[in-house]
């Protein structure tokens, strides 16, 4: 298979238009912000037919797939070097037709590796303002001085199929853009990273991060709060694996729940 480099944000967006029609299925949420550091990254790559259009970003042990698909048709033999991962989001009312989405992927020879579950938050309130802990002067925002040290412990933190590590070209801009914080150890170390992202309505955790050594500690809890504080005014959100017990744990006890959105994640 052909894959053709994408230089130009116009580009991608041109060829996106050609595939929204009704009767096409997508599972591409990726924003113009995202476009561009993934193009910027050199990262972003394309594969068209009349009746799909496949999207791939390129990280260092694998491709991460979205694709644009006619109703009814099928994924075309994806014959790459690398492991290619892709996930189907499902909404509540989607339970009914989830076999008919997921069929492409079954088809094309792709096999579920994992089920993440979404959970959500209101925005805080002023009581909730009021009580809330507020975080100690150890949280900051990341500079490119502990650009290493994140990395490494993403990696170790994070499944490298399934984790959804960023290019480290993408990492260092969101470094820069304030989109990741960090609580740094007696030692001046980062002992856990917080990487997130928002816009004008809500915002999401990607990564929540701890050092194994400081994990059982509530080391993250102040890392959290700082979040909070950050994001104040809007909803949140988050994706977890339905086993992480840790994770859902964590989440709930700082108000979030289930809202209900699943996505199904396959790799070949």
């Amino acid at each position: 298979m052909f894959l053709k480099q994408i230089h130009d944000y116009n580009e991608i967006n041109y060829g996106i238009s050609n595939y929204l029609h009704p009767g096409v299925f997508t599972n591409n949420f990726l924003s113009k912000k995202d476009y561009e550091r993934e193009i910027a990254a050199e990262t972003l790559f394309y594969h068209a037919t009349p009746d799909v259009l496949l999207l791939f970003r390129e990280r260092h042990n694998r491709f991460i797939l979205t694709y644009y698909l006619n109703n009814g048709g099928e994924l075309p033999p994806i014959d790459v070097e690398k492991t290619i991962v892709t996930e189907i989001p499902l909404r509540p009312k989607d339970a009914a037709r989830s076999e008919t989405l997921l069929k492409p992927l079954k088809t094309a020879g792709f096999q579920h590796i994992l089920l993440r579950q979404r959970l959500t938050r209101t925005a805080i309130t002023v009581n909730e303002q009021n009580n809330i802990l507020w975080p100690s002067t150890d949280v900051t925002h990341a500079t490119m001085e502990n650009f290493h040290q994140i990395e490494v412990l993403l990696r170790e933190s994070f499944d490298p199929l399934t984790g959804c590590i960023d290019s480290p070209k993408t990492l260092a801009e969101e470094i820069k853009a304030g989109e990741i914080l960090c609580r740094i150890d007696h030692a001046r170390n980062i002992g856990a990273v917080l990487h997130f992202s928002e816009n004008n309505n809500f915002s999401e955790i990607h990564h929540l991060a701890c050092r194994k050594d400081l994990q059982g500690k509530q080391f993250t809890q102040p890392l959290f709060n700082q979040y909070l504080k950050q994001t104040m005014g809007k909803k949140l959100r988050v994706w977890t694996g339905e086993k992480n017990a840790t994770a859902l744990r964590f989440y709930e006890r700082n108000g979030y729940t289930p809202d209900g959105w699943l996505s199904v994640v396959w790799y070949k």
